[in-house]
Formats: C-alpha cells, structure tokens, sequence
C-alpha cells in the first residue's frame, strides 16, 4: 500500500495524473464526435426550392460542395447521399445538361436500392425523374421502361390490387395515353376502377382521373395525333406483367363506353354538389367548396359535349354547349370557361419534310405557312386561303389537308354555336435549300479551291 501510494505521489506519475482528466476527455471526443458529426443533417430544402424557382445556376455549386462535404463525412454510400444525388439530377435538368442529370439519378438509385433494398418502392421517385428526363432526351422507349419499372416495383411493395397502387396505375396511364398506347391506358384505367371500388363507394369523386382516362383512350384511339396506316401494334404493347392487353382488342371502336365514362363523371359531380343542379342558384349563393363544384361540374359538361362534336353528334353538342353558356354566365367574372372565340380540339400532326442523304451535310432554313380560315357553327373549318408561303408551295397543300380534318369547338354566344370569320393557322417547320450556285457563290468556291490547291 505505502509502494503504491509513493508510486503515485512520485514527481514523474503526479503529472500524469494531472493529465489523465484530459486523456479521457479526448477520448470520449475522439469515440462520440463522428456519430455527433454524422447526426447533423443539413436542411437540403431550400435548395429544392431554389431548383423549382429556376435558380439551379445560382446554387449548383453550393450543392456539389454540400454533396462533397456529406459523402466525406459519412462514407461514398451512405443514405445521407440520395436527397442531395438527387438534387443535383435535378438541377442540372433545370440546366439542361440531361446526361449529367441521368448520371445522378443513377448514383441516388444505386445508393436507394444499396441501403432499403433491390425492390424498395423508395426507388420509385427517383425512376420516375428519370422517365421524364428520357422524355425530354424523346428517348421513348427508355422512358416506358422505366416508367414500368416503377410501376412493378409499386406493386411488388403494395400488391397488384392494391388500393395504395391507384397513384402508380394514374400515371402509367397517363404516360400511355402521351406515348400513344391507348390500350395499354385503357386496360390499366379500368384496373383502377377494381382496385379502388371499395375506396370509391365512399368517394367517388376520386374515381373521376380513371373515368375521364377511359373516355380519353377511347378519343385517342379515333382521333390519333397524326396519320397512320397501321397503328395497332404500337397501341398495344407493354411490359408489365400482371397487364393482360388481349381482352381490350374487343373493345377497340366500342366508343359508346367513352361517353358513358363522361356521363359518370358529371352524375358523381351533381351528387357531390347538389346546389349547382339547383336552377335558381348564382355566384353569390356558393361558398368557396361550392363555386369549385360548379366549375367542375360544368368543365365535366364541356367534355361531354366536345366529346359529341368530335364524334359527329353535333345535335346533342350544341344543346350542351348552349346549357353550359348560360350555366357560365351565372358565375359571372367567376366563371372560367371561354366561349368568345373558338377553341381547337383535334387537328393532326403535320407530317414533316424528310432529310435527304442529299440534304444530310446542309444547315436547314425555316419556312412557314399562314392559313386564314371560317370555323363554322358545326366545328369545320371552311373557306380556306393561304396568306404566307415560304418557301411558296413547299408545304401549302400537307397544312391546308390537315386543316380539312381539323376539329374546333366553335364560338357560342346567346344564340348559340356560331360562324367564325378571320381564324388564323400558323406552321413553322424546317426545310432545306436547294444546292443552287449563284455567281457569288460559284466565285467564291472557286477562290477556295485555288487556295487548297497552292
């Protein structure tokens, strides 16, 4: 005992001591600062914003720093790395590199299925940024592969009845109907309607997005975006699995199932706002809820009654058009429908000029044609006339045929749909000059060929 208190007391262990609050001090610091460290989050949020409000030039180097200062401190696969990852997609998308913006939903997609899972539905989002970014690239069948992709990822997570799944359903269909797959739109919008019948007994309203999707499909499929000779294959494929598309070939031209969805969606809009149907009401006797339900239910209308002019019914649409007028004008300055001048609902896309391997080394000219035309009380366009042409006749006869086949919700007054005078078409498009020498030119060449040959 009296050794080990001399021990203790010696000059050389006496410092020590002194020094031993300090050791431990620095130790606990050195075990408990980097889970200190890796607990402070940096608030990632505003940069979101920032991003949204086209600022992405003014903070992506802010954000590479903040990427490079989280991956030092919690290693090059740590979850802390997917938000900003995705952030910096984001704002290079904003920026226009889409390469760039692809590689780093690349990286926060690694380290999404790395740290949940090879199937984790966290991975959905950012599949779905890179769909749009393919989108924009019009990398078509880049973009379904993944919006696919996201879908069966969904569904393994949900169930492929699940109503959790309707987000996932919507969107596939939308992207259908976009890429021109009105079957595959189809079949998937009435898959939601079984999978959330349940959740739609109870609110129906919410059913609409697949009703209106259904009618939509159905208008696509007669009215297609441009001319085509054969169109049932591309309207017909899909990757998704559990996605049975042979039993909608029987319900190809069966367009009285457009209209009856159309019908739904304004019986579900009456039920869930009985004071519109009431013929006294105006503007100042709807609250807020009930003012939204008056211009739903009369936009649900207008569907309806486009979706009869389109389809040649062109009795049946102006008595709706008429009906909703006047349902409009009791909304007064609140209303939201325009009817002072006619509205395009359907004109093809005009087929382009092709580039020919001749054409292929030369810079394209922009050329235009301007179309003054009537828009009659039926929707037609009538009394065509070329008012600009450059190069004159190059693309007169493709934009005056397309018109022909044009369809335009017409002008509606007091008395109804009307004729139309003065409407204009305008079609920019890309051509090339023809290889022509005029004597400058001619000149000029042969100035260039005496220099390479000295």
């Amino acid at each position: 005992m009296a050794r080990f208190s001399t021990f203790c007391s010696s000059p050389e262990q006496s410092g020590l001591k002194t020094l031993l609050p300090y050791f431990i001090i620095f130790t606990f610091a050195l075990t408990v600062l980097p889970s200190v460290i890796r607990s402070q989050t940096i608030d990632l949020s505003e940069y979101s914003t920032q991003i949204r409000l086209n600022e992405a030039e003014s903070i992506i180097d802010e954000l590479r720093e903040v990427f490079g200062v989280i991956e030092t401190r919690s290693g090059a696969y740590s979850p802390d790395l997917i938000e900003p990852s995705i952030l910096l997609g984001d704002a290079e998308r904003k920026l226009g590199d889409l390469t760039t913006a692809l590689e780093h939903y690349d990286r926060a997609l690694h380290l999404t299925r790395t740290n949940f899972g090879l199937f984790s539905p966290e991975q959905a989002d950012i599949v779905y940024r890179q769909s749009s970014t393919y989108l924009e690239m019009r990398s078509f069948i880049l973009a379904q592969e993944k919006e696919e992709y996201a879908y069966e990822v969904l569904s393994r997570a949900h169930g492929s009845n699940s109503p959790d799944l309707l987000p996932a359903i919507q969107r596939m269909g939308e992207f259908y109907l976009k890429t021109f797959n009105f079957l595959g739109a189809r079949a998937l919008y009435k898959k939601g309607l079984r999978s959330g019948q349940d959740a739609f007994r109870d609110e129906p309203q919410n059913s609409i997005p697949f009703l209106k999707g259904i009618a939509d499909s159905y208008k696509l499929e007669r009215f297609p975006p441009y001319y085509v000779e054969d169109y049932s294959q591309n309207a017909g494929q899909s990757g998704i699995r559990d996605l049975d598309l042979t039993a909608e070939l029987y319900t190809i031209n069966n367009f009285p199932a457009g209209e009856r969805a159309l019908q739904e969606i304004i019986a579900i809009r009456r039920q869930q706002f009985p004071q519109t149907v009431d013929p006294e009401f105006t503007a100042e006797t709807l609250d807020a809820t009930e003012l939204q339900g008056a211009l739903e239910l009369n936009q649900a209308t207008l569907d309806l009654a486009d979706w009869h002019l389109l389809f040649g019914r062109v009795r049946d649409a102006r008595t709706l058009y008429a009906y909703i007028f006047e349902q409009n004008a009791k909304l007064a300055d609140k209303g939201n429908l325009d009817f002072s001048s006619p509205s395009l609902l359907y004109v093809p896309t005009i087929k382009p000029l092709i580039k020919t391997r001749e054409k292929a080394g030369r810079e394209p000219s922009q050329g235009i044609v301007k179309v003054s035309f009537e828009v009659n009380a039926n929707g037609r366009v009538r009394n065509m006339e070329t008012v600009e042409s450059y190069p004159k006749g190059l693309m007169d006869f493709r934009v005056r045929r397309t018109l022909r086949d044009a369809i335009y919700r017409p002008k509606i007054d007091n008395s109804g749909a009307v004729n139309t005078t003065g409407q204009t078409f305008e079609h920019k498009f890309e051509h090339y000059e023809l290889a022509t020498k005029t004597p400058e030119s001619a000149e000029k060449e042969g100035q260039n060929s005496s220099e390479t040959a000295g």
